[in-house]
């Protein structure tokens, strides 16, 4: 990654094939990628950049959703966003997600709070691209636009909320 001593392979890294990767083809990807980084973060350890600080348990964090009204609140997250982040995305619905994951920002559980900033930037994505490319389907821009043949970055802006570029 662009973040030293950060190493990832699979699904976390986009892969190769961009929106719309080959069905069986991520194993491929992971085996080969994921040998890569492991012996880049290998060399890495053996050049002194291991980090020898402890870690503390997940559950001193507020990570784990153990409680009945944090699972039952991350049900109610995965179906908004199965409804409104798969498939078919309209702008209201995107919309409603950045409106959802803002009004619950400051949730106690930083499990909910992290599942909630990965949908609002997926939405934020999505809003941005006003096309259809790959398995990025919006209903109202359902052609793809070849000005759009580029990359989103996202980077966190004041009070947490997203920069978007589309410089790159």
């Amino acid at each position: 990654t662009g973040v030293e001593g950060l190493y990832a392979a699979g699904e976390v890294t986009g892969g190769v094939h961009g929106a719309d990767r080959p069905g069986g083809n991520n194993l491929t990807d992971t085996l080969v990628f994921g040998f890569r980084a492991g012996r880049a973060a290998a060399e890495h350890a053996m050049d002194g950049g291991l980090s020898r600080t402890g870690m503390n348990p997940p559950g001193d964090f507020g990570i784990d959703p153990s409680s009945p009204e944090d699972e039952a609140f991350m049900a109610r997250i995965a179906e908004f966003f199965d409804s409104n982040l798969t498939i078919v995305r309209t702008k209201i619905g995107l919309e409603e997600i950045l409106q959802f994951a803002d009004a619950h920002r400051s949730h106690h559980n930083l499990f909910i709070q992290n599942r909630l900033m990965l949908g609002a930037l997926l939405a934020t994505a999505a809003l941005t691209r006003e096309e259809s490319r790959g398995t990025h389907y919006r209903e109202d821009f359902p052609r793809k636009n070849p000005a759009w043949a580029k990359r989103i970055i996202l980077s966190r802006g004041d009070q947490g909320k997203p920069v978007v570029d589309t410089s790159a």
